[in-house]
């Protein structure tokens, strides 16, 4: 249990620290501390069931925090998008490899789509 808690905790470092990149890739000099509140925010609001994987609302969460933090709306809505599609394309590999370890649904053993 500590592991998969530390795992966690390491995985929501990475993604503060990867909207931090991002909006310095755009020229603005954030603080990694700013942005532990408002990433760890937007995250959570996009755990809400009101849309597909929190698109729109992760991003309109990071478009307010960043804004506050003298962003351009914008620019904000660019990093936040930037954010959110490269989580989905992080999450491509793990994805393909659920598919293919996935048991056959007819519970012969045997995958019915090689037939």
């Amino acid at each position: 249990m500590l592991v998969a808690f530390l795992l966690g905790g390491a995985i929501h470092l990475i993604a503060i620290f990867a909207v931090l990149l991002l909006a310095r890739a755009f020229g603005f000099e954030l603080r990694y501390r700013d942005l532990l509140t408002l990433t760890a925010a937007a995250i959570f609001v996009s755990m809400l069931p009101v849309s597909f994987n929190g698109w729109g609302v992760r991003e309109g969460a990071l478009m307010l925090g960043l804004s506050l933090l003298a962003v351009p709306r914008e620019i904000a809505l660019l990093i936040a998008f930037l954010y959110g599609a490269g989580g989905a394309l992080a999450s491509l590999p793990g994805s393909l490899s659920w598919r293919r370890l996935r048991a056959p649904a007819d519970g012969t053993g045997q995958d019915s789509r090689s037939a």
